[in-house]
């Protein structure tokens, strides 16, 4: 489950931001390891990327996303380490955003892929929260699919 750099260069310049942010999330809500739920203020830093627009266009703007992930995760007792680790369910999800793209022919692991990763998982707090605003896995991966395939033929 542990990731390598080698799967790390595969991750887009935006999911590399999505990462750093989700790092930056975890420790000023004084969290001494990155949530899945980080990972998906992460990708809000990133609202014009496909994670990000992906909630919005299933209903769950960026706003409510933020308010309802933030109360969800709470407050952490704090920590001092320059580096978060990840929790055991967000390094599940970074490779199941990996295995995601793979599966449907992918070359990168792009935000979106981290959202499905972040969806793919069976994370009551985060992965609840988002179905209760409508972005099930389901729901995202249709609507990612659509997307690519759009841009894919010029659209």
């Amino acid at each position: 489950m542990a990731q390598d750099l080698g799967t790390f260069a595969r991750y887009t310049k935006g999911a590399r931001i999505v990462v750093v942010k989700s790092q930056e999330e975890a420790r000023a809500t004084g969290h001494g390891q990155i949530e899945p739920g980080h990972l998906v203020l992460g990708l809000l830093h990133q609202p014009d990327l496909l994670g990000a627009t992906t909630m919005a266009a299933l209903g769950a703007p960026a706003e409510t996303v933020r308010r309802v992930i933030t109360a969800a995760l709470g407050t952490g007792p704090g920590s001092s380490e320059q580096f978060l680790a990840y929790a055991p369910q967000t390094a599940k999800a970074l490779d199941l955003a990996a295995q995601t793209a793979q599966r449907l022919g992918h070359d990168w692991i792009g935000a979106e892929h981290l959202l499905l990763g972040v969806l793919s998982l069976d994370d009551v707090v985060t992965v609840g929260v988002l179905s209760g605003l409508g972005v099930t896995r389901a729901a995202a991966e249709q609507y990612i699919v659509s997307r690519i395939d759009a841009i894919r033929n010029g659209g």
